[in-house]
C-alpha cells in the first residue's frame, strides 16, 4: 500500500454481530487513499477471525489484519494498529460503531486546508433503536490557540473516535494509549495539547452504537478501579510532566470532574467496596497534591461541584454510614446545578406561552422543575393514551391540537425526537419557535 493518507484502526473483540457493518463503512469511504488495520485482541469468538479474513481477502489493497498473542484490551489493540499504520493520519474506530462514508475525506481535507495536525467531529448516538445527534457541548473550535489552558477548556469530549490525528504527533511524543486498563480515551486529552492546530467539523460523521454488553456499559467494579490507573498513567507520563503547571492543573480538573460520578456508581452498585474505592481516589489526589483553594478549581459551577464532592470524600470518609451520606451530598450538589441551569435557560422564555413536548422521564422531570420555578406551561405528547393524565399540580397532558393555537414556544423534552418535531411544526405552525430543552439547559 503506497501513498496512504489515512489509516483506520479497528480493534476487534467479541463483535461479530457488528463487525461487517463497521468494516463496510470503512472500505467504502469516498477517500480512496486509506487503509483499514484490523487488530484481533485475542477474541474468543471464532466468527471475528472469519470475518476479518473474509474482508482481507476481498479488499487486499485496503484491509490488513493483525492477531494478538496476548489480550491487551482496547488501548493495546489501538497501539498495535497505530504502530503498524502506513497512513499519515490516524483514525480509531470501535468495531461496534460505524462511520459516515465521507468521514475520512471531510476530516482529511479539513486538516490539509487548515494546515492542522488534528480534526474533531460530532457524532450520532444510537440507543434502543433511537438515533440522535450528539454534538460536542459548548466549545468554539479555537484549538489553534497557543494558550493550552484555553485548549483544555474547549475539550468537550475526549473520545478517540471523534478524532483524526497526524501519526507523527503520537509517535514523536509517545502519546500511545494505556494498555490492560479501561477508559483509555482519557489519553487523547494529551493529543489536544501536542497538536499545533486543531480544526473542528460541525457535522456528525460517526455513529456511536450503545450496546448493553459493551465494556463501556457493563459498569463492573474492575472498570471503575482501572480508570484510576488510567489517570495515574497520564499523570506519570513524560509529556504531561513537561507541561506548564497551570496546564497540568487544568487537565487534572478535567479528569477530576468525572471522579464523583464514578464514586456514585460504585456507591450504588458496590457498597461494600465503596470506602476502599474512595481511598484509591484519595491516593490519587495526594499524588497530585490538589489544593482545593486554588482558583483554578472554581472556573464553573461544575468545577465547584467536583471540588466540593472530592473535599466531602476527603473530610468524611471515616464517618458512620458514609455511603448514604455521600449519595445524599452528591445528589444535592448535582440537583443544585441542574436547577440553576434550567432556571436561567427557561427565564429566556418566561414571557411566552410555553408547551413541553414529551412526557417521558425527562419531560416529567422538566415539568416538575418548571412548576417549582413558578413558570406557567402546558404539556403534550403524541401518545394519546396518556392524554388527561396529571403530571404535576394542575398540569395535565393535552393533545397538541388543543394547544397549538395558544403556544409561542415548544420545548422538546425527549431524546431523539427534536428533528421530527421541528420538521412537523415547521410545516404546521411555522410561527411557533421549537427549542431543544435538553440542550438548552445543558
Amino acid at each position: 500500500m503506497q501513498n496512504i493518507k489515512v489509516s483506520i484502526i479497528v480493534p476487534v473483540y467479541n463483535v461479530a454481530d457488528y463487525l461487517r457493518r463497521c468494516l463496510d463503512s470503512c472500505v467504502n469511504q469516498t477517500l480512496q487513499e486509506i487503509e483499514v488495520v484490523v487488530v484481533n485482541d485475542c477474541s474468543p469468538d471464532p466468527r471475528d477471525s472469519k470475518i476479518m479474513k473474509e474482508y482481507e481477502k476481498k479488499f487486499p489493497n485496503k484491509v490488513r489484519c493483525i492477531w494478538h498473542k496476548e489480550n491487551l484490551r482496547l488501548g493495546g489493540a489501538r497501539n498495535t494498529g497505530i504502530r503498524a499504520a502506513c497512513g499519515e493520519y490516524i483514525y480509531c474506530l470501535d468495531s461496534d460503531d460505524y462511520i459516515d462514508l465521507t468521514l475520512c475525506e471531510k476530516m482529511y481535507n479539513a486538516i490539509i486546508a487548515e494546515n492542522a495536525d488534528m480534526a474533531v467531529c460530532d457524532c450520532n448516538r444510537i440507543e434502543n433503536g433511537v438515533m440522535f445527534n450528539w454534538k460536542l457541548k459548548g466549545g468554539n473550535g479555537k484549538f489553534d490557540t497557543s494558550d493550552l489552558c484555553e485548549r483544555v477548556k474547549n475539550i468537550k469530549n475526549h473520545s478517540a473516535w471523534l478524532i483524526m490525528i497526524k501519526k507523527s504527533v503520537i509517535d514523536d511524543n509517545n502519546l500511545y494509549f494505556p494498555e490492560h486498563i479501561e477508559f483509555e480515551d482519557f489519553a487523547c486529552t494529551l493529543w489536544y495539547m501536542a497538536s499545533k492546530k486543531i480544526v473542528r467539523i460541525n457535522e456528525a460523521l460517526h455513529y456511536y452504537f450503545i450496546r448493553k454488553n459493551s465494556i463501556a456499559q457493563e459498569g463492573k467494579l474492575e472498570t471503575y478501579a482501572l480508570v484510576v490507573n488510567t489517570i495515574k498513567y497520564i499523570l506519570s507520563s513524560n509529556y504531561f510532566n513537561n507541561l506548564d503547571g497551570s496546564v497540568k492543573k487544568m487537565l487534572f480538573l478535567y479528569y477530576a470532574e468525572y471522579i464523583p460520578d464514578w464514586c456514585k456508581k460504585v456507591s450504588v452498585n458496590y457498597p461494600m467496596e465503596f470506602v476502599e474505592y474512595c481511598n484509591s481516589i484519595l491516593d490519587l489526589l495526594k499524588i497530585y497534591k490538589v489544593d482545593y483553594n486554588d482558583e483554578i478549581y472554581m472556573q464553573s459551577e461544575e468545577d465547584i461541584c467536583s471540588r466540593e464532592i472530592l473535599r466531602f470524600i476527603e473530610q468524611n470518609i471515616n464517618m458512620t454510614d458514609f455511603n448514604i451520606e455521600f449519595v445524599a451530598y452528591y445528589e444535592y450538589q448535582h440537583r443544585k446545578i441542574r436547577f440553576k441551569k434550567m432556571r436561567k435557560a427557561i427565564s429566556l422564555y418566561a414571557d411566552k406561552n410555553l408547551t413541553i413536548w414529551g412526557c417521558g422521564t425527562l419531560g416529567k422531570m422538566n415539568a416538575i422543575s418548571m412548576n417549582m420555578f413558578g413558570i406557567k406551561f402546558e404539556i403534550t405528547d403524541i401518545n394519546d393514551k396518556i392524554h388527561r393524565e396529571r403530571i404535576v399540580g394542575n398540569i395535565v397532558v393535552k393533545p397538541w391540537d388543543e394547544l397549538k393555537e395558544y403556544t409561542d414556544v415548544v420545548l422538546v423534552s425527549a431524546l431523539g425526537i427534536f428533528e421530527r418535531v421541528y420538521e412537523r411544526l415547521a410545516k404546521e405552525c411555522p410561527d411557533i419557535e421549537v427549542v431543544d430543552l435538553i440542550k438548552l439547559w445543558q
